[in-house]
């Protein structure tokens, strides 16, 4: 009812600000979608860059949720409570 459009098993190969160019992945035919926004649900990915560079400092760090895995929020909400404890 909103013009959400779901496509999955695809890639983004351009976006034009009003259109997306998108590339089937399974048989490679590529097509412009058109649309206000793009949300893209990718793979997760744990970004350790800024806890690698401040351990780097030879400051005191700690690291919990997804920059030491990615997983579910409750997942990082327990290892606040349990790094919170322990300070």
């Amino acid at each position: 009812m909103l013009g959400v459009e779901s496509v999955t098993d695809a890639a983004i190969m351009a976006w034009h600000g009003a259109s997306a160019e998108v590339l089937d992945l399974r048989d490679g035919a590529t097509r412009r979608i058109a649309a206000e926004a793009l949300v893209l649900a990718t793979t997760n990915v744990s970004q350790t860059w800024l806890a690698e560079a401040l351990a780097e400092s030879g400051k005191e760090i700690h690291s919990i949720g997804d920059c030491v895995s990615p997983r579910l929020a409750v997942m990082a909400i327990y290892e606040g409570r349990e790094l919170g404890m322990r300070l």
